[in-house]
């Protein structure tokens, strides 16, 4: 069997003219199951398997499409519920008058403390532990302001100056509340610290971002990343 230059087999080399006089339709038929696509060929595929491939292909990028919209919606309810809750119950702690406040900063410290020495560790001050409540608040806000603000825009990098502002403007208003509460006064320190707590919060949440961004690809989402734009 022999081909033309362009890689099509020749009719009449198949075929013979008298042949395709008696019967032109069975010559037909031979010419284009001997003449195929080369990339079937290649493929080893069967006529039509390109197409059916490429619905199957279809099909997934749909597939794929539902669980991003799904899960996009889930995580920003999730992600903002925390991040408002957490919020209040930064306020609600600025509300409670001074002595309601030191008992409960006082059971924290003696819970802690326990655990501390137990594990033959210097117990902490009641100082100390007030701060570290104060850090330990507005570390978990930042996180959760953080990927609140992954799951509404891809460009959390450039736009990571609102969890900043949402922190340290909570921290504000944390300590003025507690200017207008019985025994309890504003102090710009706690600010600081609770800032500090934000920044943390949102480097800790950076950092858990690559990781789920790099568990999606490997699940086979690729580059399609959860994203409100």
């Amino acid at each position: 069997m022999q081909r033309k230059p362009g890689g099509k087999v020749s009719q009449n080399l198949l075929c013979p003219p008298e042949k395709i006089r008696e019967n032109g339709k069975n010559c037909e038929r031979t010419v284009n199951s001997l003449v195929s696509d080369p990339a079937e060929e290649y493929n080893g595929a069967a006529p039509g398997g390109t197409a059916r491939s490429g619905k199957e292909r279809v099909l997934m990028s749909e597939y794929k499409s539902k669980v991003n919209s799904v899960l996009l919606i889930l995580f920003r309810i999730l992600f903002t519920f925390f991040a408002i809750a957490t919020t209040c119950f930064i306020f609600y702690n600025s509300l409670e008058i001074g002595l309601a406040s030191s008992e409960r900063a006082k059971e924290v410290a003696r819970i802690l403390n326990e655990y501390l020495s137990r594990a033959g560790l210097e117990p902490l001050s009641y100082y100390a532990i007030r701060k570290l409540a104060h850090f330990a608040e507005f570390t978990l806000l930042g996180f959760w302001w953080t990927l609140c603000l992954r799951v509404y825009t891809r460009r959390y990098i450039r736009h990571i100056s609102w969890p900043l502002l949402l922190v340290n403007f909570t921290a504000c208003c944390d300590e003025t509340i507690q200017t207008y509460v019985i025994d309890r006064s504003g102090n710009i320190r706690d600010v600081w610290i609770d800032f500090a707590g934000g920044c943390t919060g949102i480097f800790a949440g950076l950092c858990v971002i690559v990781l789920l961004t790099g568990f999606w690809a490997l699940l086979g989402f690729g580059h399609k990343k959860l994203s409100g734009e």
